[in-house]
């Protein structure tokens, strides 16, 4: 799974894309890999192609 900030906290935005910081024990816990929003997938063919092989679904929140 993807790493996805969460868009609504800056400060941990800045500090992930600040080259100095190097406390990284601030970021264990958006490491754990949970889905925190639900998201709509959809398969695809190919990234460069974009078509769609299947129907589309919801993968829920955990």
């Amino acid at each position: 799974m993807p790493l996805m900030l969460p868009y609504d906290d800056q400060q941990l935005i800045v500090l992930w894309l600040d080259p100095d910081f190097k406390q990284v024990d601030a970021f264990q816990e958006i490491l754990i890999p949970v889905q925190h929003v639900a998201q709509k997938v959809t398969p695809i063919d190919r990234p460069s192609k974009r078509l769609a092989t299947g129907d589309s679904f919801i993968i829920e929140a955990d």
